[in-house]
């Protein structure tokens, strides 16, 4: 049950002490942490790429907090190469990201790990319940005065101006940019696609607890095994998943005109997990 503060124009708020815009995983987190209003124009879970969290003392005091108490498992580590699933050798992370990123970059498959160790919880389970447990306002934001500390959001009951003494944005930071008027920035990135395919569509066999990156001549960059016979196989069209020079003194930043930046696209940072998130919160 999604807890609405917009449910009629006499209902929207006039003063709220902190809004977070963005109804992603993390936009919940920071929500639930925060006491915070969500703001987005969508709540549904979508979740491309391993649906696993990375195990962490910051997610494990998280969870407890919700009540959770998650076992822990591992996640192997595998190669495709248009032949046989296999081990990575040094030369396959070479090759892994010249195919995704066209230069070398750290991440999972580079840094050489064989073993991932995990939470064994559903995310979906996770956002589920933080979203029962979180005030939202479904909404586009349109607009964002940080120096009168206002932000105007259009809602399906009309369009609202609140008053806000802490904003934090879990959105894309080039879409915040153009939400605040910031037009002094070039970014380049991909785009993700994530596909459900069947299990038998390819010539080899994911077992559940595997990631498969695939240095094939294929579109797709990584498989996980997904539930009821699926896999999960993410492809990727575009650019650089870097950015253009002229924002790049924003990248890794905490908070960009008094907003604090939270999540891997808010800060701009690849290798960004929920642990991440959740320290950038207090959650040490």
């Amino acid at each position: 049950m999604i807890q609405t503060v917009a449910e009629s124009d006499v209902a929207l708020p006039k003063i709220h002490d902190s809004f977070v815009i963005g109804g992603g995983i993390v936009g919940l987190i920071a929500g639930y942490l925060k006491g915070s209003v969500v703001i987005s124009n969508s709540f549904e879970p979508r979740f491309y790429g391993p649906i696993w969290l990375h195990y962490h003392k910051s997610t494990e005091r998280f969870l407890n907090m919700l009540g959770i108490e998650p076992e822990v498992a591992t996640v192997k580590v595998l190669v495709y190469d248009g032949n046989e699933i296999r081990e990575p050798t040094k030369n396959d992370k070479i090759q892994y990201s010249l195919k995704v990123w066209g230069d070398y970059q750290e991440h999972t498959m580079s840094e050489g790990k064989k073993l991932i160790k995990i939470f064994d919880y559903p995310i979906g389970e996770l956002y589920k319940q933080l979203l029962d447990q979180v005030k939202t306002i479904i909404g586009e934001v349109v607009s964002i005065d940080p120096d009168l500390q206002l932000i105007t959001v259009d809602t399906p009951y009309g369009v609202m101006t609140v008053e806000y003494s802490e904003l934090i944005s879990t959105i894309p930071l080039n879409v915040l940019c153009e939400i605040l008027g910031i037009d002094d920035y070039d970014f380049v990135y991909k785009t993700i696609y994530g596909t459900f395919l069947p299990d038998y569509y390819f010539q080899f066999t994911i077992e559940d607890k595997q990631i498969v990156y695939d240095i094939s001549q294929s579109p797709f960059y990584r498989h996980t095994k997904y539930s009821g016979g699926w896999l999960l196989s993410e492809s990727v069209i575009g650019g650089d998943m870097t950015i253009g020079k002229k924002i790049k003194n924003k990248i890794g930043l905490k908070e960009l005109d008094g907003i604090k930046l939270v999540g891997r696209y808010a800060r701009w940072i690849p290798k960004y997990y929920i642990h991440d998130a959740l320290q950038d919160l207090g959650v040490k």
